[in-house]
């Protein structure tokens, strides 16, 4: 909503006419059974709406305190057991950052980024569920009616459905790579088969579930009847040896010079080369898990991927997909292998190899030392020690540090 009064003036603060109310929360649930909890706020949060929570500063705390917020406490592996967060409400901008018009959009995607990355790159990353959510549609249409739910009151006009559809992402190690949930119902093997729908009380249920199951506590008829999220979450922890998101940097330890995208462009075809280390985010690169033990490599600049063309230049370009005559072959060149020949001194030490170009690694051009050489793949060098690694580069996090790169 516009924060905006009845006279068509900014609104500063707070200024609703609600009062603070006694209805027990999800947080009184757990603190009667004694689950730790932290709601962090931007300046002021709907928590302090409740009576009890009015003037709490020991379970509601600033989101970027120093010491005791967010992005602190996760980088520490010391968040409680449950963890919310709201966005800056404030929508004039330059300070608001939820998403909501006239606020900078740009800044409400800011914040989901820094929130994913403190959470993916923590030491509780692999006992972690991160919910990203939006409490509404963002005035889109959706041309999807909304299905029948429980009856929510009989006061007024209110429908037995649900309600529009609202964005969410389920972010956690336990989560099967891209997949989506939530579905009609569908007929296999003519066996009808029941719809699968979540909507805001499916959180207070997976809370309940994993917190709460010896004394569970009745939070409405809609609560009692959602679905909660352990139906997403697979018996198998997926832990490739990089994390996904977080920023990465690439150093080619024979020159101690880094991968960068030339001139930081976020054009697709700008070359790739070494540069002096440096905190720019042209050395920033992410990782996604392209099957078979092969990775793609996104760049920060434009979000594109590394490539490799016929002449052996590297690159930066859009996503290759496998389908069409066009796209033959091409997912391939956007395919990248680390490798390890045995023991190494830098445990983050790989031989990176394409996936197109099997036996040739990714280097600098001619092997040469100069900045601004363009990379290319081409023929390893011969090593003559046993345990060393052809091409080194030594792979690390700015968020997590060196020597702790592989999943914990």
């Amino acid at each position: 909503m516009l924060n905006v009064d009845a006279q068509g003036f900014w609104e500063f603060s707070n200024s609703s006419p609600l009062k603070a109310v006694f209805t027990p929360t999800i947080f009184d649930h757990l603190t009667e059974q004694s689950v730790s909890w932290i709601y962090f706020e931007h300046h002021y949060c709907f928590l302090r709406f409740f009576q009890n929570y009015t003037f709490d500063s020991q379970n509601v705390r600033a989101f970027d305190d120093p010491e005791t917020g967010f992005l602190a406490l996760a980088q520490q592996g010391a968040l409680p057991s449950v963890s919310f967060i709201d966005p800056h409400f404030i929508e004039l901008p330059p300070g608001g950052n939820c998403d909501g018009p006239p606020a900078d959009i740009k800044a409400g995607q800011e914040f989901v980024r820094q929130v994913v990355e403190a959470v993916v790159a923590s030491p509780a990353w692999n006992k972690t569920l991160l919910l990203v959510l939006y409490d509404e549609h963002g005035g889109f249409y959706d041309h999807v009616s909304p299905p029948r739910a429980t009856q929510v009151s009989t006061e007024g006009n209110l429908p037995a459905t649900y309600g529009v559809r609202v964005p969410a992402f389920v972010v956690s190690p336990w989560v099967k790579p891209g997949t989506v949930f939530g579905h009609d119902a569908i007929n296999e093997l003519e066996k009808q088969q029941p719809a699968l729908y979540f909507d805001h009380t499916s959180i207070l249920k997976t809370i309940a579930r994993r917190f709460l199951s010896a004394n569970p506590p009745f939070m409405s008829a809609r609560y009692a009847d959602a679905n909660d999220l352990s139906m997403v979450l697979g018996n198998e922890l997926y832990s490739p040896a990089f994390r996904p998101f977080i920023p990465y940097n690439f150093l080619y330890a024979k020159w101690q010079m880094r991968m960068e995208v030339e001139g930081g462009q976020s054009t697709p075809g700008t070359v790739i080369v070494q540069r002096t280390a440096i905190d720019s985010i042209a050395q920033n690169f992410s990782f996604e898990d392209a099957g078979g033990g092969y990775f793609r490599i996104r760049t920060h600049t434009g979000n594109l991927y590394l490539t490799v063309d016929d002449s052996l230049n590297v690159f930066q370009d859009v996503k290759y997909t496998a389908h069409g005559a066009s796209s033959r072959n091409k997912p391939d060149r956007q395919r990248w292998q680390f490798v390890k020949n045995g023991l190494v001194v830098d445990d983050a030490a790989y031989a990176i190899s394409s996936a197109h170009y099997r036996g040739k690694v990714l280097q600098p051009l001619g092997n040469g030392q100069l900045a601004g050489l363009p990379l290319v793949v081409s023929d390893p060098e011969t090593i003559h020690r046993v345990n060393q690694v052809p091409n080194a580069w030594l792979i690390t996090s700015p968020l997590i540090g060196d020597g702790t790169l592989l999943h914990a």
